[in-house]
């Protein structure tokens, strides 16, 4: 979603460009930079890699490798998209980009708390014991 709403204000520039009445080599280069950013953007999304995911209470494991992933970390969230990252135990960083699937909302919520729940409570500011002391 995020993805599409970037390539929509791509086209939007270009668009505005065009009414505003930019001089030629203006709105060329407008044009241009909108081009090369939706083309970046699709060829982006096409190299996300394709897998699974998997909780199994204690660790997280990916399809694509053979061993527990070291660490997952949520980069974003925006509820029925994330962006996590995956550590493999070889140091490799996997970005992924996950998505709602809108026929299946049970596991998307069960794989967002999963998520949540994973990344610990010391990464939370609510966690420290002297946010509280008076």
């Amino acid at each position: 979603m995020v993805l599409v709403c970037l390539g929509l204000l791509s086209w939007g520039a270009v668009v505005w460009a065009a009414l505003a009445g930019f001089s030629e080599p203006r709105f060329a280069t407008v044009a241009a930079s909108g081009v090369v950013s939706i083309v970046s953007l699709w060829i982006f999304w096409r190299k996300q890699p394709v897998g699974h995911l998997r909780w199994d209470g204690e660790q997280w494991h990916w399809s694509a490798s053979a061993a527990p992933l070291q660490a997952v970390s949520i980069q974003f969230d925006f509820q029925s998209s994330l962006w996590v990252v995956l550590r493999t135990h070889d140091r490799q960083r996997i970005g992924l980009w996950l998505d709602e699937d809108p026929e299946d909302p049970c596991n998307w919520r069960a794989l967002r708390r999963a998520l949540v729940g994973s990344q610990g409570l010391a990464v939370s500011p609510l966690a420290s014991e002297d946010r509280w002391a008076a």
